[in-house]
């Protein structure tokens, strides 16, 4: 309505989009946001739990989540935070609605708009630095369930070779870092601060627009936003490489526990059959399969353990 001056309230293009704007406010404005916190609220010690599991890399099964069925729902919801600040989608939320309604009904005067918008910024950038909310990995589920195998016992060379003595793996640690969420939060936060505050020295009368500082001034900004435009790129294309890193050596995975299930399988039909009626047959294929499933029990988690350092 503000941008198209052809329309004019109470005609019937106006009331012909009342509904539909209506519908639109309701279910997205109010019931996505009402339905996550409904979630949250509801399921708080559920989240809590599997979130705790989470970073320890379990919980991937009924037997060892209470909460598996939780995480399998509105996991999308939470699965990002701490396990203490699993409430913090509803704060984003939160901060968008705020934005979003300061450009909406203080656009008449812009020099308050960008006032209070940069006082909105910077408290929620108070804030992330404060709690840093996101887990520490991106890649979560694979990172923990890596160093979780590493501190084990049996994998105690795994753990020296691959993290300690591997410069690869240093330098692959200080990537994480740099892409963290929370930096990449941090870091977008401030860059909303500084462009506001370039929107207030270009609308006052301290420069000229052709002298040298004004000039500064503008390549400055353009280079904040390529260069944080490129962070965030970079950011998002490297959590598509982790997760599909991650999805290739847990397929590995499925396909070793496959071949497991299809011997069991052999060697039930083998002893029910009855092909083997001798007994000295019978039992030395009954003790092979005992011994199998004993030794792949015994070396299931070194092997997940390489297969998934294998993605890095």
């Amino acid at each position: 309505m503000t941008t198209d001056g052809s329309i004019i309230c109470g005609s019937p293009e106006h009331m012909a989009l009342v509904p539909p704007a209506t519908v639109a406010t309701l279910v997205y404005g109010i019931g996505i946001p009402l339905f996550f916190g409904v979630v949250l609220f509801r399921h708080y010690n559920a989240i809590i739990l599997d979130q705790t599991l989470r970073e320890k890399g379990e919980g991937y099964s009924n037997a060892t989540n209470p909460s598996y069925k939780i995480r399998l729902k509105y996991q999308k919801i939470y699965q990002h935070f701490k396990t203490k600040r699993s409430f913090w989608g509803m704060i984003i939320l939160g901060r968008k609605f705020m934005l979003a309604a300061c450009t909406l009904l203080l656009r008449d005067n812009p020099r308050f708009q960008v006032t209070v918008a940069l006082a909105l910024l910077f408290s929620f950038f108070c804030l992330q630095i404060r709690f840093s909310p996101y887990m520490h990995k991106s890649a979560l589920p694979l990172q923990a369930m890596l160093e979780k195998r590493a501190k084990d016992h049996a994998t105690t060379e795994v753990a020296k070779t691959k993290f300690d003595s591997n410069k690869k793996g240093i330098v692959r640690n200080r990537v994480r870092y740099v892409f963290d969420y929370n930096v990449l939060e941090c870091t977008l936060l401030v860059c909303g601060v500084f462009l506001l505050l370039s929107g207030l020295v270009f609308n006052s009368s301290q420069f000229e627009q052709d002298t040298f500082e004004y000039q500064a001034l503008v390549w400055i900004v353009i280079l904040t936003v390529v260069v944080s435009t490129i962070f965030c790129i970079g950011s998002v294309s490297l959590e598509i490489v982790r997760s599909w890193r991650y999805s290739l050596s847990m397929h590995k995975i499925r396909l070793i526990g496959k071949k497991y299930w299809l011997v069991m399988v052999v060697v039930g039909v083998e002893l029910v059959g009855g092909k083997h009626a001798d007994v000295v047959s019978f039992v030395l294929l009954f003790l092979v399969g005992i011994c199998f499933v004993l030794f792949f029990d015994r070396y299931r988690k070194e092997f997940a353990t390489f297969a998934a350092t294998s993605a890095q």
